[in-house]
């Protein structure tokens, strides 16, 4: 009985050891499981985080590229200014473009002509004879249209700035429109380009053939533009409106009256001028016979009573000029170094007078390049036209200047110290002169300010006022803080 007992507890022990191990090996796999769900659930957190990572990143990225210029966008900004010019008052590269040349700066904004009174004065093709084909199209066949556009003349000295008169391209410094007088010389605007700026043919560019002063139409001048036959935006010909009290007009140049449903008013278009004509920047309409017709000077005061001039054609960064303090000078213009007093509207002799008065409405000097234009008849490495380079056939490496050693002129290297004599001039024969930079002009403004009598007595140190012009506002370039060569507020 005994033995039977212990056999008995033998095998329930080794039932239990056997139970025993199941169970521990069931817990190892439920541990394993854990451990995979655990990284699977580390994985996709690192995964959600690192997402949300990039998008905040590329949100930043999206808007940091919308208020940041891009270099690609900046230089081609910076090139489309050089080429056609801008309209930002802020650019340096204002007025020096090389299309400028070509497109003038006489052209204007008109509207074609749109009156019932003058049925005969209508937007139509050249020659047009009566309603219906062929006499609605002309001797030519519809290749030539006659448009009309009136210019109204100055009242009591204000410009005329509405909708149906001609303005200047060109708007003035705070943004509004300049009137603009066309020309009475017949053939003035032949060849210059005519695009159509509004309605159903907006966008289409012809040739003018012919300008001609028609005469006194309604109490103004009449000017015809007969142009080159053109189509609508979408290619369609031109239609003859056919009825009413303008047959032969072209319907799709003029629109009702938005003021006046019973009227209709021409649509807009724009010329451009004729090309090489300029006189160039400073022109004085004013200048008597043998006087420099480019004196135009920016008057800058000096104390409470006297003005210095500057020659706004030697200054062709046109960011700093106030064409509204362009004036001239009555007498020697040696005499404009010393200051002189202001008589802005009848200077008399020694006095300075202003070429702009507000008060009379006469503007003669209206922009930075003023009524002579910068689109002169030649091109040259001067400082006319800033962006051409001279690239000599024997370039040399550096400059240098001349010196009156015992009455002989004596050429010195630029980096030869220590020579006796007097300056005489630069010596920049075959020396590179590269775009937007004139080394005769920076000279010019050198000896031409280190001479002016009223830095030299108001700081009479002259290597004052060289480090006035190297930092005008000392080495931190802030105005007032101490360092300033002139003084603080100078």
């Amino acid at each position: 009985m005994s033995r039977l007992t212990l056999h008995e507890l033998h095998r329930r022990q080794s039932l239990a050891r056997q139970r025993q191990s199941l169970r521990d090996r069931r817990g190892v796999l439920l541990m394993v499981v854990l451990a995979m769900l655990a990284l699977f659930l580390l994985i996709g957190t690192a995964f959600l985080v690192s997402s949300n990572h990039y998008a905040d990143t590329g949100k930043i990225q999206a808007k940091a590229n919308r208020v940041n210029n891009q270099p690609s966008d900046e230089l081609e900004r910076a090139l489309m200014q050089v080429l056609r010019d801008t309209n930002n008052p802020h650019s340096a590269i204002r007025w020096h473009s090389l299309l400028r040349d070509m497109y003038g700066t006489d052209g204007f904004i008109g509207r074609v002509f749109a009156d019932d009174s003058q049925p005969n004065f209508v937007a139509q093709y050249a020659g047009a004879a009566a309603p219906g084909s062929p006499g609605a199209l002309g001797a030519t066949a519809g290749q030539m249209i006659d448009i009309f556009v009136f210019d109204q003349p100055p009242v009591n000295g204000q410009p005329v700035l509405e909708a149906a008169n001609v303005i200047k391209i060109e708007r003035a410094a705070n943004g509004l429109p300049v009137d603009h007088q066309l020309p009475g010389a017949n053939g003035y605007y032949a060849g210059c380009l005519l695009t159509m700026l509004e309605g159903p043919a907006a966008g289409r560019t012809t040739r003018i053939v012919d300008y001609t002063f028609v005469g006194q139409q309604l109490g103004l001048p009449l000017y015809r533009l007969r142009v080159m036959g053109f189509t609508r935006s979408n290619g369609s010909p031109l239609n003859v409106r056919g009825t009413g009290t303008r047959p032969l007009e072209l319907a799709e140049l003029v629109a009702v009256d938005p003021n006046d449903p019973s009227l209709y008013q021409g649509y807009a278009f724009i010329v451009n001028g004729r090309p090489h004509n300029g006189t160039g920047v400073g022109l004085n309409n004013t200048a008597a016979a043998g006087q420099p017709k480019l004196g135009a000077m920016e008057l800058t005061a000096i104390d409470g009573s006297n003005v210095i001039g500057m020659p706004v054609a030697l200054t062709p960064n046109s960011r700093f000029v106030d064409s509204s303090r362009v004036g001239i000078f009555n007498g020697d213009d040696n005499f404009a170094l010393l200051g002189a007093p202001l008589n802005p509207v009848s200077p008399g002799p020694g006095e300075f007078g202003l070429l702009n008065n507000p008060a009379t409405g006469t503007s003669m000097y209206p922009s930075y390049e003023g009524l002579g234009g910068s689109d002169e008849s030649y091109d040259a490495v001067d400082y006319q036209n800033v962006f051409l380079a001279s690239v000599p056939l024997t370039p040399r490496a550096r400059g240098g200047y001349f010196i009156n050693q015992g009455g002989s002129l004596v050429a010195v290297p630029a980096d030869q110290q220590q020579v006796q004599g007097q300056f005489v001039a630069l010596d920049l024969e075959n020396v590179p002169i590269p775009s937007f930079h004139r080394p005769a002009l920076v000279n010019y403004w050198y000896h031409r300010l280190m001479n002016e009598s009223y830095l030299f007595q108001r700081v009479g140190n002259r290597a004052q006022i060289a480090r006035a012009l190297i930092q005008p506002y000392g080495q931190d370039g802030i105005r007032g803080n101490g360092d300033d060569p002139l003084g603080a507020g100078n």
